[in-house]
């Protein structure tokens, strides 16, 4: 950063500021030319400069000077390189592998001619996009299972807002399994987007499991709809079989006919939540002859299962309007198992309503149970 130039302005031009200041030197010194009682001319030419600098700055005040100062500062362009980290970047079609090719740009002498002219800065992406830097693009995984490239651009348009962006490098197969077109989020970049692609040129076929919708919660003994995203390449009519496991066995299986390339269809599943706690569950679609991979033919997903009541214990410490109507509310409730409990004056406890054997989960303690044990502490 430095200042290379600046500029003194006045309100009324630096040419009145220039008179003004003139006049205010001439005044001094006429005013100062014979003085009574005499003084010597020493201290009259003192006394007139003090009086000129005086009313000089008077004017310079008065004036309202700007002082503008113009900053000069180079920043150079900034290219981001977008590489795609997906699973399907390890493939090797037809004796070619895409993660070694990809790494052999990265590491070549046009990158490094690129580095020298502007910053380039390096960007991982599948679901999400990580900055990486020039000496740790080895450690890339390429073990993202979901792959968004218009989220990609999008979020690194994001970062680049307010600097000096000029250009975007996208590394990929061109595979993504979520998100937009990536082609129209590309149109909206502002800048340049230049791809390499990566793979066969041929369609490659494949089957994905793109998405599992559900309930992250669900009650004991009821009903789990899952909502199976299934996206097929080159199996026009073929019969897909879609499993869902739990513990690694088959409890629901649905067959469907795969649409044509890139078509998408939701398989509905219902599923029983017998089993109380964290449940795993995962999609296997059973893979095909000719299949690129199997790897994205499964995804697994979580849900936690609760306990179908809870468990309420209400202890009151007298059979008073407030017990009854805090039971006969509580009663009602379909997701509650009230127990409740009334203090007798020895201190012992009767049982009223059908007695609940399970422990509670939650204690109430009636206004009328409280204010007896507080005169007792009295």
């Amino acid at each position: 950063m430095e200042y290379s130039n600046f500029d003194l302005s006045f309100a009324g031009g630096l040419l009145l500021f220039i008179v003004l200041s003139a006049a205010a030197v001439f005044f001094s010194y006429w005013t100062y030319k014979e003085t009574i009682p005499p003084v010597s001319k020493f201290r009259r030419r003192f006394l007139a400069t003090l009086r000129s600098l005086a009313l000089i700055l008077l004017w310079f005040i008065l004036l309202e000077p700007v002082l503008q100062l113009t900053r000069h500062e180079e920043e150079r362009p900034i290219v981001g390189v977008l590489i795609d980290a997906s699973e399907s970047m390890t493939i090797r079609d037809q004796g070619f592998d895409r993660k070694s090719s990809l790494q052999a740009i990265l590491s070549s002498e046009t990158i490094k001619q690129l580095e020298s002219q502007n910053d380039v800065r390096f960007f991982s992406f599948g679901d999400d996009v990580r900055e990486i830097e020039r000496q740790n693009l080895d450690s890339i995984q390429w073990s993202e299972s979901l792959t968004d490239i218009a989220s990609a651009l999008q979020r690194l348009k994001q970062k680049m807002i307010g600097k000096n962006f000029a250009s975007v490098i996208l590394l990929t197969d061109g595979q993504y399994n979520i998100g937009s077109n990536p082609v129209t989020e590309a149109g909206l970049m502002g800048v340049p987007v230049f791809t390499v692609g990566f793979g066969s040129p041929v369609e490659p076929k494949d089957i994905v499991v793109s998405q599992v919708l559900t309930n992250e919660i669900a009650y004991l003994n009821s009903k789990i709809p899952v909502d199976v995203t299934i996206a097929s390449f080159g199996f026009k009519g073929k019969r897909l079989t879609v499993n869902i496991l739990h513990d690694n066995k088959i409890i629901k299986t649905q067959m469907i006919e795969a649409g044509d390339d890139g078509s998408v269809i939701t398989v509905p599943f219902e599923l029983e939540a017998d089993a109380e706690g964290l449940q795993k569950y995962a999609v296997s679609v059973a893979p095909l002859s000719g299949e690129l991979t199997d790897k994205n033919n499964t995804k697994s997903f979580f849900v936690k299962i609760l306990k179908n009541k809870m468990n309420v214990l209400l202890v009151s410490g007298d059979p008073g309007s407030d017990h009854s109507f805090l039971y006969q509310t509580l009663v009602v409730d379909p997701n509650m198992d009230v127990n409740a409990l009334i203090e007798k004056k020895d201190g012992t406890f009767i049982q009223t309503g059908e007695q609940q054997n399970n422990e509670p989960d939650c204690f109430i303690f009636n206004n009328s149970f409280v204010e007896v044990h507080r005169e007792r502490v009295r």
